[in-house]
């Protein structure tokens, strides 16, 4: 095996990855393409023959995001979505492009990336080469300081494909000022549709080692294969219902978020049950499902795990509200895991239990009292803290909120924010647990034309502007969930 510290070119690379975990590989190839990204921002705005700029860059986006997923987690969805984010690469990857030396190389680098994810190390190496190509064609980084894809490699003899992600993109005193500048001109530009917010996020989070929530990219990189087609406008629309949803279910909240339509302003009503009936109609909705998925064919039986901790929870943990969120939550990630590795088989039997399984553990969370008080423990201590410049965004358009809202909730809402803004740790996590959960209800109530309508006709604020600005919020709240 070549060592990390022992690699003076590509090719050493590509032998040492032939040693590794294709997880491994295929991580280095994603932070490769990472690396030349900032080549294609450059040229969003740009038509090249008959392909737009922003087109090119969408593809190489996909790309490398699908190669990162593919590192961390395996479902059977990814077969199809890696082939597809390989195809687009090449399809776009026109004549006219590869006039910019910088743009044919990034590309060069995601289609490589995306092909790691199904294919041998090889390509790994293949794209820390035309990732590097992009680099050097902008004149910006020396053959010297192509150790940043060796850098990676050695924190990939861990074993451990996270830690690779969560180092600096650009390691130590290494230099790449030009792609930086081409970065930061791209996040500078009037976005005034939100088009590459996400994208903005996201790409920050790459660079500075701090990755989003794995299991929400997986959720991107699983968007249908029409989308991506359909160009960048249409995949961040996309890209804000996963956002929305995903937020509502990992924050969820013990009252509901609507519009009343008299008075143009958001409102909560509270949603909860007694706690005994709550535990009763979870307990009974999961054991009917269970015997549901029993009669399929999909490989779900008496002796499968998940099934072992639905019983225990049935026969053993009725009214232990804590034991059961904790075992249904187990089980419901031994199937998630089982259709990853084929223990169990794709059905609608079973699925249908996953779902009332994750509605079971979201309703717990949010209704039962002593469920809520261990939860928002855990979700305090997962969260990133908030930084100087997102709580004066925060603070800012938190008071848009509270202008749209009922006296009480407008209330909380700024108390909220002000916790927020002013304090850390346990308290900060708690407010962020309610003032998140709520922003995300209200977004999915502003899908709806007719409100946007009325809270046009009825406040000083646009309902588009609001529709910004949730989505603004909801962008903060998942750029600080740690991947």
């Amino acid at each position: 095996m070549v060592e990390s510290d022992k690699i003076a070119d590509f090719e050493q690379l590509g032998d040492w990855l032939k040693t590794q975990d294709i997880r491994i590989s295929r991580a280095i190839a994603a932070r490769a393409s990472l690396r030349s990204l900032p080549a294609l921002m450059a040229l969003s705005k740009q038509v090249l023959g008959d392909t737009q700029g922003a087109t090119l860059l969408l593809t190489g986006l996909r790309a490398t995001l699908t190669a990162g997923v593919a590192s961390i987690a395996r479902k059977p969805e990814l077969e199809y979505i890696e082939s597809a984010a390989v195809s687009a690469a090449a399809r776009r990857a026109y004549p006219a492009a590869f006039a910019d030396e910088a743009a044919r190389s990034a590309l060069s680098a995601a289609r490589s990336a995306a092909r790691s994810a199904t294919h041998s190390a090889d390509a790994a190496a293949r794209a820390a080469d035309a990732a590097y190509s992009s680099a050097l064609s902008a004149d910006s980084v020396g053959v010297e300081k192509h150790s940043a894809a060796f850098s990676d490699a050695e924190v990939g003899q861990t074993g451990d494909q996270l830690k690779i992600f969560r180092t600096s993109l650009w390691p130590g005193s290494l230099q790449a000022d030009h792609m930086l500048a081409m970065w930061e001109e791209f996040t500078a530009r009037n976005d005034p549709k939100g088009t590459w917010s996400f994208w903005c996020e996201w790409y920050r989070g790459m660079l500075t080692g701090q990755p989003m929530d794995w299991d929400l990219q997986l959720h991107f990189a699983l968007i249908d294969d029409a989308v991506w087609e359909a160009g960048p406008e249409v995949v961040a629309k996309e890209i804000e219902r996963i956002q929305t949803d995903w937020v509502s279910q990992n924050l969820p909240q013990a009252d509901k978020v609507s519009f009343d339509s008299n008075a143009g302003l958001f409102e909560t009503t509270p949603i909860a049950l007694p706690s005994d009936a709550l535990l009763e109609t979870t307990l009974k909705q999961v054991e009917f499902s269970r015997s549901i998925a029993a009669k399929s064919n999909c490989g779900f039986n008496s002796n499968s795990t998940a099934w072992l901790y639905i019983d225990f929870t049935l026969e053993s943990c009725r009214s232990d509200a804590n034991a059961i969120e904790q075992n249904l939550e187990i089980a419901l990630k031994d199937l998630i895991e089982g259709l990853e590795n084929s223990t169990y088989q794709p059905d609608g039997k079973l699925s249908a239990l996953m779902s009332v399984l994750e509605r079971a553990v979201t309703d717990l969370r949010a209704n039962h009292p002593e469920v809520a008080k261990a939860w928002e423990t855990r979700i305090k201590h997962n969260l990133r803290l908030v930084k100087a410049e997102q709580k004066q965004q925060l603070a800012e358009q938190s008071s848009e909120l509270a202008a749209l809202s009922h006296k009480k909730l407008a209330a909380e809402i700024k108390l909220d924010a002000k916790t927020i803004v002013e304090t850390t740790g346990d308290v900060q996590g708690g407010a962020i647990r309610r003032f998140f959960g709520r922003v995300a209800q209200m977004r999915v109530v502003v899908r709806s034309s007719e409100v946007v309508k009325q809270i046009d006709a009825s406040s000083g604020y646009k309902g588009t502007r609001i529709v910004q600005t949730l989505q603004s919020l909801l962008e903060l709240i998942t750029g600080l969930w740690p991947g």
